[in-house]
């Protein structure tokens, strides 16, 4: 959800911002990649000091300040900190899986700041390159095999954004690569960048893909399909996640297949249900009416998950409005199956976008059907105090929430989360909540950090920069949907 409100910031022409220029910012480049060739499938873009089409030894010299990633109309922002004025800069996007990339040069000011608002004049075009790195050095991976269920509308190229007729079920397969050690360093630059936290260890930020997805079964057949992958279900184990808003197929995958392999994949299955976001900022209301349609096609998966005489462990996983599909179908499931007890053996939800009264509604329903029940929270968690602006109310979300008596476990992440990140990404950022996550889905008790998680490049504990960015471009996005009820 942070990637979104970042791109807004460029819709919004940074107007909460006065047009004079600062020595601290905060400075924005905003543009657009034309995402032809990608089927308008985000992809990353690199901010580099340094000019790529003027300097021989731009490989050799470049400097990465910041990345983040496009929306699904190639908008992207880069919103920064005391950015020294040094050299032109290189706006690079690039997409690994299609070895296709691109530059757009920014020139340096003459005086002696960056202007606030910084945009490049025309859309980077994506086009076939020689070296499939393209200037950035590409991790090591680990590729893990993984079954996806979803009602997205399919197309000829991947999943749209949009729901199925009648919100057919899919499902399937996909390889995803995780990263397992740093790239090419980050200059240390307070800003907005997807996977680096400022004021901790530079990172990588080329830290996952997915091959294409593979359609196996379609409709009433996915039951079949879904069966066997109980049936095979290493370990007796299964990881369900459900991602949350703005997101596309891809997005939601890739996060997927972070937490699959910090639970190791040699212990279970995962499997990525995937509803219909639109991936588009202004489509939260959108996305409200798709998770709760949405929520009823889960229930069928949940219904073959359980179904057989000896069920595997169930850990189920929801991120932000991913917490409210999950919820709902929990409930539902619980409706109908009344002599049910523990048929799930962990809830997790992560910045829950559910209201706290709606929870409280369904508590004991959903606590009678779940053996473990946890919420990851973040009392300044800016993306959730924005869900509030979008849907006019200002009932507090169980993500915002730090102090849950039982039967909720409750996890206070407000100090591992980063203020400049609109402090909702700690799922997939932060070490101490991974480390916490683990030993809680396993039912582990002692302290020894996983192994596996000195390789995770996007980990880092808390962050933040001298201007909240967050909260600054919270404002902004709520006064756009001030606008929007008014």
């Amino acid at each position: 959800m942070k990637r979104a409100f970042a791109v807004l910031v460029s819709l919004l022409s940074i107007a909460s911002f006065a047009p004079a220029a600062r020595a601290n910012g905060p400075i924005l480049f905003s543009g657009k990649v034309d995402l032809t060739p990608s089927n308008g499938e985000p992809v990353a873009v690199f901010l580099y000091r340094g000019n790529s089409k003027t300097d021989v030894a731009f490989t050799t010299n470049r400097k990465l300040v910041a990345t983040t990633q496009t929306d699904s109309d190639g908008r992207f922002v880069f919103l920064l900190t005391d950015l020294p004025i040094v050299d032109d800069l290189t706006i690079r996007a690039k997409n690994p899986a299609l070895k296709l990339g691109g530059d757009a040069i920014v020139t340096k000011p003459s005086d002696t700041a960056w202007p606030e608002s910084n945009d490049v004049p025309s859309p980077i075009v994506l086009t076939p390159q020689p070296d499939p790195n393209f200037g950035i050095r590409i991790n090591r991976y680990a590729r893990t095999p993984m079954t996806f269920v979803t009602d997205r509308e399919a197309r000829p190229t991947g999943f749209a954004n949009t729901a199925a007729s009648n919100e057919t079920l899919r499902s399937g397969t996909f390889f995803a690569h995780v990263a397992l050690g740093n790239g090419q360093s980050v200059e240390h630059v307070c800003g907005l960048a997807i996977d680096w936290i400022c004021g901790e260890a530079p990172v990588s930020n080329d830290d996952a893909f997915i091959d294409p997805p593979k359609v196996e079964a379609i409709g009433a057949a996915v039951t079949g399909s879904l069966t066997r992958v109980v049936a095979a279900a290493h370990g007796n184990q299964i990881l369900l996640f459900v991602h949350g808003y703005n997101n596309t197929f891809q997005q939601g995958a890739k996060t997927a297949a972070r937490l699959s392999y910090l639970m190791e994949p040699s212990a279970h299955s995962t499997i990525y249900y995937s509803w219909p976001s639109a991936a588009k900022l202004l489509g939260y209301p959108q996305d409200q009416k798709n998770a709760e349609l949405s929520a009823f096609n889960l229930v069928k998966v949940l219904n073959t998950l359980t179904a057989g005489a000896h069920p595997p462990k169930i850990v189920l996983v929801g991120h932000s409005m991913g917490s409210y599909v999950l919820t709902s179908a929990l409930y539902i499931w619980a409706l109908e199956n009344p002599n049910k007890r523990n048929a799930f053996s962990n809830l997790d939800l992560f910045a829950g976008d559910l209201d706290v009264a709606l929870w409280e509604a369904r508590r004991a329903a959903i606590s009678r059907v779940v053996g473990h029940i946890k919420f990851y929270t973040n009392s300044a968690d800016q993306a959730l105090h924005v869900s509030e602006c979008a849907t006019g109310d200002a009932r507090p979300r169980i993500g915002q929430v730090t102090s849950w008596q039982a039967p909720v476990i409750g996890f206070d992440a407000t100090r591992f989360a980063s203020t400049n990140g609109f402090g909702h990404g700690y799922l997939v950022e932060s070490t101490s909540v991974a480390l916490d996550w683990y030993r809680s889905s396993n039912n582990l008790s002692f302290a020894n950090p996983v192994p596996q998680l000195v390789k995770t490049p996007w980990l880092a504990d808390g962050g933040g920069s001298l201007i909240d960015t967050g909260k600054l471009t919270a404002s902004a996005v709520c006064r756009l949907f001030a606008n929007l009820h008014a």
